[in-house]
């Protein structure tokens, strides 16, 4: 592993003049803020936000792409390691790629969150959970609204 060049202008002084272990500070521009859309549950459940939350989103995670910031609730993705709370970034598109997970609008079904797979004119949308079952559809009846690029975790402690 190498180090960068400029770790000793990003490193704090005070931290390395008192011998405490040091940080490393993030360059200026490092994130974003993002206006948190909603929260997308399991299957048919999308909240919009009555009061509006910005994250600090990692500009890398965001590489010019056109995107909005959901809470996930529920555990239909558990699997891709998607948990209740997680947030995930998603780049507004409406193709999707077999595999991808994307957030998708269905005729009867509303909007969820689950892994794309067409199958001829039929589209598969698959949770990653043992416990749920995917949701299969004509392809007029379902909406690509975005794909999942990143996703980003407060962890608990």
């Amino acid at each position: 592993m190498s180090v960068p060049d400029d770790l000793h202008e990003r490193v704090k002084p005070d931290a390395v003049r008192s011998g405490v272990q040091s940080k490393v500070t993030a360059p200026e521009a490092a994130a974003s803020e993002i206006t948190l859309g909603g929260r997308i549950g399991d299957s048919s459940c999308f909240m919009a936000l009555e009061v509006e939350e910005t994250i600090l989103v990692p500009v890398d995670m965001m590489r010019k792409r056109n995107i909005q910031l959901l809470r996930i609730v529920g555990d239909s993705l558990v699997g891709d390691h998607l948990v209740d709370s997680d947030l995930v970034i998603i780049e507004k598109r409406n193709t999707a790629r077999d595999g991808e997970m994307v957030l998708a609008c269905t005729r009867n079904d509303g909007v969820s969150a689950k892994r794309f797979f067409r199958d001829g004119p039929r589209i598969r949308l698959e949770p990653d959970n043992p416990s749920c079952e995917a949701l299969c559809f004509d392809e007029n009846d379902v909406i690509i609204q975005g794909v999942v690029v990143g996703i980003l975790r407060k962890f608990k402690g």
